[in-house]
């Protein structure tokens, strides 16, 4: 065992080149997600019959104990109602947790129930690809798109099917997750590892680590940061290739993961920065060389675009949404030459590739569409080029069509906040499909019984964009087909924003039905043609359930309904009456002017402010 002290290279150099997998445990979490798994075990105590043994019982029984008193998905409740969602989590980010997520370790394991790695790298603007489920592994080790991967080895308990509870979990690990132990060993045969916060004794760690050991060392060494470890399990692991260093305090690691970022950079910055490189080497002609690495690229992007079958390839969103493909036009051909090229050396620029994508997923190539996106990211990856807010709106954008949708809301949710605003049409596509994600997430999480999450999520929507609603309110131009849909489509989604909203308020949610009726109403009169708001306005006008109802408004509303639609809401809910037709105003009484005075039947003009 090492105490806190000078880095070892061979760590540096392990991160600095993308070698090595960081591991986090529970102490990644200290103090921030309020979880406390032995103290929740004995707060269930006491709705379970027999308890004999109880304090001779180790944490897996006292789980297997309520398991068979009241049911696996009883203690998922249970747990679930105690443990912050990605959304509740995104406050609680530190500096410390960015400094350690932030190096470029390409894969992240983590024995966590929670969301704290996911939300470190939503803060820090990085996109991942999260492996949970057994089916997500093969696609997660295909990707060629430079994103990071998140494992959770021992599943997700807000949306997975695989988490690992109970001592049965853990010995039934091997046979029902295959997929996932053959990916750990593989990273273990392969890689150097980084432990943070993890004690080294998980059973499931100790079974793939133990069979890795059986065939060779770990690929590229180990090294495990704790605090206050026992020096004889220490030297233990010293002995099975892990080093253990050593510290006092949480202070004294964090200090040792800041250093250790400081000179990974560095050590990055001098091998593989372009200007950095050219600065120690070429001062002279450092500029020159940059300059003309521009112009390259600028020239062939120039070029390019004054090719016929790369016509699109200077579009922008709205005119690329309507384009209309020819008959000689081969989108996908033009794809393929464009990584032909990118294979060639050839600099094509991210955003080329994000129209690519667009296109492709437009004219329903979807796996084209998500080679596409996936090479615009890694051309940002190895350029380390930022993405510009209209990039992230055409990658949300794509994988949004893709049904990735937990993979779009993030670049969504940038290109919103940080696209140009007058751009009015733009961001009110974005806003129509980041409440696609929402929802989708949102429907996901009721449908498992999620409501803290779910509510989670709906808290951090509506507290960060209630900014950006109006732009549902606006009244797109006519003969904009684009901007026509995008609003229908955010007022619809906002409807059923609000709506949920309403429910999960319950008695005080009357606020929120009449935004979601409002909404829904504005959807309407821009594609009243389509059925879905009616079935959710329904019941917010007819059977509320707080406040009172507006019959005669509904009825109003099918009477404006096209025929078609009419007969469909018929067939659903039976006949609507008609409004009842206002009586007619009384007549005025006869009256004798005054000079003056204002005669006693005719009101003070009332003005009505406009909020």
């Amino acid at each position: 065992m090492s105490r806190i002290g000078p880095l070892s290279n061979a760590l540096v150099q392990a991160v600095a080149e993308g070698r090595a997998v960081l591991f986090v445990g529970a102490g990644f979490s200290h103090g921030v997600t309020g979880l406390d798994w032995g103290a929740l075990l004995d707060t269930l105590k006491p709705q379970i019959q027999d308890t004999s043994g109880w304090d001779n019982l180790d944490a897996l029984d006292r789980a297997e104990l309520f398991v068979q008193a009241h049911g696996r998905e009883r203690l998922e409740s249970e747990l679930a109602a105690l443990l912050p969602s990605v959304d509740a989590l995104a406050d609680k980010v530190t500096e410390f947790h960015k400094a350690l997520v932030s190096q470029p370790f390409p894969v992240i394991v983590t024995t966590n129930y929670d969301g704290l790695v996911e939300a470190t790298l939503q803060a820090l603007d990085e996109p991942y690809r999260l492996v949970v489920e057994e089916a997500e592994v093969a696609p997660a080790l295909a990707a060629n798109d430079g994103c990071r991967v998140v494992v959770k080895m021992h599943g997700d308990l807000l949306l997975g099917d695989t988490i690992v509870l109970t001592r049965d979990d853990y010995m039934g690990y091997e046979a029902r997750r295959p997929a996932m132990v053959a990916l750990l060993q593989s990273l273990f045969l392969s890689r150097a590892f980084f432990f943070y916060g993890f004690g080294l004794s998980d059973p499931n760690f100790l079974l793939i680590f133990n069979a890795v050991l059986r065939k060779q060392a770990v690929g590229g060494g180990a090294w495990a940061l704790m605090r206050e470890p026992n020096h004889l399990l220490a030297r233990y692991w010293q002995s099975h290739k892990v080093d253990v260093i050593s510290g006092n305090t949480y202070g004294d690691l964090e200090r040792y993961v800041e250093t250790l970022g400081r000179e990974v950079a560095k050590l990055r910055r001098d091998r593989f920065d372009l200007t950095a490189v050219l600065a120690n080497h070429f001062p002279d002609e450092q500029h020159s060389i940059l300059r003309l690495l521009e112009e390259v690229q600028e020239r062939f992007v120039r070029q390019l675009e004054r090719l016929e079958p790369f016509t699109w390839v200077r579009l922008p969103h709205n005119e690329l949404e309507s384009y209309r493909v020819s008959e000689g036009d081969d989108a996908l051909g033009a794809f393929r030459v464009l990584r032909a090229l990118e294979r060639a050396g050839l600099p094509v620029p991210a955003k080329v590739y994000a129209s690519a994508a667009e296109l492709l997923g437009k004219l329903n190539y979807p796996e084209d569409a998500r080679a596409a996106a996936d090479t615009c990211l890694r051309v940002l990856k190895q350029t380390n080029t930022r993405a510009t807010p209209e990039l992230r709106g055409a990658l949300g954008r794509v994988f949004s069509r893709l049904g990735d949708l937990e993979r779009a809301r993030p670049f969504l949710e940038r290109a919103l906040a940080e696209g140009d605003q007058r751009d009015v049409a733009s961001r009110t596509a974005e806003l129509a499909w980041l409440l696609r994600c929402v929802l989708d997430r949102m429907d996901q999480l009721r449908e498992r019984r999620r409501e803290r999450a779910a509510r989670d999520v709906l808290a951090r929507f509506l507290k960060k964009y209630a900014g950006f609603f109006e732009l549902a309110a606006r009244q797109p131009a006519v003969d904009d087909e684009a901007w026509v849909w995008s609003a229908y489509y955010a007022n619809h989604r906002l409807g059923r924003v609000f709506a949920m909203a309403s429910e999960l308020a319950g008695q005080s949610g009357e606020v929120y039905a009449l935004q979601a009726i409002e909404r829904l109403v504005r959807a309407l009169e821009l594609a009243p043609g389509k059925p879905e708001p009616y079935r959710i306005l329904r019941p917010l006008l007819v059977a509320p359930r707080t406040g009172k109802g507006d019959v005669a408004r509904w009825a109003r509303v099918v009477a404006a309904a096209p025929a078609d639609i009419q007969r469909k809401l018929r067939e659903l809910f039976g006949e609507v009456a008609a409004p009842e037709p206002e009586p007619p105003p009384p007549p005025p009484r006869p009256t004798v002017s005054m000079p003056g005075r204002r005669s006693p039947g005719v009101s003070k003009p009332r003005v009505t402010k406009i909020e």
